[in-house]
């Protein structure tokens, strides 16, 4: 009672001696219930988590006679559990459970403790825990990046907003930093992943996105989101700057003729649908996670930019191919990869990706000298890609990769206004259907040129023949339904006569029906070959643009200089 009495009547900590077998359980069980009922947190430190686990189950009825509930932060393996035993008004466990738990939500951002304050404290067998045994440790791990020595991050010396830069010589083969898979953000690793997995039939789309878009719409605007201190570098999305942000007018002006326009006014149609029939629904139905007037459209916008311009998707194994049971299908979802999506790109890349078993590696693939920026690969992409996608473009020529399209029903509308009389105009109509059911060709389909000729020969010889093919020639060809004996080496033989050396040997009619082709589309553009290389000699000087301005004339001054070289080897003699 006197042990009793001077805890209570104290204002200050109090160290207190109570011999075995004189009920020191009960007295700090009645001081511990007290405290409650004063209105504060009660967490009870034992040095074994037996004894914790005992008392607080043996004293359960005590409490509960009060309205107490009580609870052991011991043989907790998850974070959801250890949330939930911080949540009770008496906390039992271990020196070890509760350092561990601390360090867990300071350093790593776990909110395994949540609001639970720190009130009261009583220490059991104090005696037993200031004692340095040496067995009383508590080991923070967790998976995270390791980044090397030999790089920083910055935001000066890099071609965008931010970027990698090598501190010292990196050598071909190193590696420059490494992601542990339980790092990356997924629709596998989010807080919502058991309801994402439940509701997966409901959420299929054509782009397969909308599950990582859920779970980014969901930890993005949760202020405790284990991912917090990732997503907040994106506050608000303006360092993403694609096409789709622009205005319809811009796009229209700077764009016109690229097929860049097109592609974002499509882009937003299935956006919008996509939010409209599948999305808000969901919201919707899970209103205790979601909320309408949070999660609204325009979120939902700018988060299908971030994943377009910043998501990963690990490739298939080639041997995988082929066979439908062993290939992995998550492997080709979609994910986030912090410090990865901080790597800018550029066709002439340093530095490549590579997925192994626990962990992504960043590897040089050649030597980068100090100083020098580290660039990933977005892949094999032309700079109206890397624009529609990514925001920006490279300068000519950096962009080996580059590529211009020519629509399909540019070559039937060349061929058309070819024909002298309504019989050939009847008969083109009846070849186009033919390659059309073949899917050869189809009505918003493009033929592809890069910088050393055609990219897609099969399609484009196989209807450049059919179309200037004659009328008998044709009815045989369409009684076989598209059939033709095949010789060994036709795949080769297309690709070199579509190559920059086999366009300008081209039959006559092949050469002509081409050269019609790109004398339209040079006509969608709004400016011409001259005007272009005009802002790109005075640029910087007489001209100031600005970089929306910029990149767009990267990538209609890129695709003029291919349509020039493919007219000047299909020109008309």
């Amino acid at each position: 009672m006197v042990t009793w009495c001077l805890l209570v009547l104290s204002e200050y900590s109090k160290l207190l001696e109570v011999g075995t077998g004189e009920g020191k359980s009960c007295i700090i069980a009645m001081f511990a219930a007290m405290r409650v009922l004063m209105g504060q947190q009660v967490d009870v430190v034992s040095s074994s988590s037996v004894l914790c686990e005992r008392d607080a189950e043996d004293w359960s009825p005590f409490y509960k006679f009060f309205n107490i509930a009580v609870n052991s932060n011991t043989n907790k393996n998850k974070d959801e559990e250890r949330a939930i035993c911080y949540k009770a008004d008496i906390v039992y466990g271990t020196v070890e459970t509760f350092a561990a738990d601390y360090l867990c939500q300071t350093f790593e951002l776990k909110q395994v403790r949540g609001n639970s304050p720190f009130q009261c404290v009583i220490v059991d067998e104090v005696d037993s825990l200031l004692l340095d045994g040496g067995v009383q440790l508590t080991y923070l791990s967790s998976d995270i990046v390791s980044l090397q020595h030999l790089v920083y991050m910055t935001k000066h010396g890099t071609v965008s907003d931010y970027g990698m830069l090598a501190k010292e010589d990196i050598e071909e083969g190193e590696e420059i930093f490494s992601v542990p898979r339980t790092a990356l953000l997924s629709q596998e690793t989010t807080a919502i992943h058991a309801l994402l997995e439940k509701e997966k039939d409901s959420l299929k789309s054509q782009s397969g996105w909308v599950p990582l878009l859920l779970a980014l719409m969901f930890e993005y605007t949760k202020t405790d989101s284990y991912w917090n201190p990732y997503l907040s570098m994106w506050s608000d999305f303006t360092v993403i700057d694609q096409p789709m942000f622009w205005t319809k007018e811009e796009r229209e002006a700077l764009l016109k003729g690229t097929g860049i326009a097109e592609a974002v006014e499509k882009d937003l149609h299935n956006i919008e649908r996509e939010y409209n029939d599948i999305i808000l629904p969901f919201i919707q139905t899970h209103s205790d996670l979601f909320n309408p007037e949070k999660h609204m459209l325009e979120l939902y916008k700018s988060l299908v930019a971030f994943v377009m311009a910043y998501s990963f998707q690990e490739p298939v194994d080639d041997d995988d191919d082929n066979d439908d049971d062993s290939t992995d299908k998550e492997s080709t979802l979609p994910m986030m990869v912090p410090v990865a999506d901080i790597l800018n790109h550029v066709a002439n890349h340093n530095a490549n990706l590579e997925y192994e078993v626990d962990c992504l590696k960043m590897i040089s693939i050649r030597k980068i000298h100090r100083g020098e920026e580290v660039f990933n690969t977005y892949g094999d992409l032309a700079n109206w890609q890397l624009l529609h996608m990514y925001g920006f473009a490279e300068p000519y020529p950096s962009n080996k990769n580059d590529t211009v399209d020519i629509l399909m029903t540019t070559v039937y509308k060349a061929a058309l206004q070819a024909a002298n009389s309504d019989a050939e105009r009847s008969i083109l109509r009846d070849k186009w259907d033919l390659l059309c059911h073949l899917d050869i060709t189809s009505n918003d389909g493009a033929f592809v040129f890069g910088c050393s000729g055609s990219l897609t020969e099969e399609e484009l010889y196989t209807t450049l023949k059919v179309l200037c093919m004659s009328e008998e020639h044709f009815k045989d060809f369409k009684e076989n339904k598209g059939w033709e004996e095949a010789e060994d080496n036709d795949e080769e033989v297309m690709a070199m006569s579509l190559s920059n050396e086999g366009i300008p040997k081209l039959s006559f009619p092949f050469k002509q029906l081409l050269w019609n082709s790109l004398v339209l589309s040079v006509q969608l553009y709004s400016s011409d070959l001259k005007e272009d290389i005009q802002l790109i000699q005075n640029m910087g000087t007489n001209v100031k643009l600005n970089r929306r301005e910029q990149w767009a004339l990267y990538v209609r001054y890129g695709q003029k200089v291919i349509l020039s070289n493919l007219l000047q080897m299909t020109q008309p003699h």
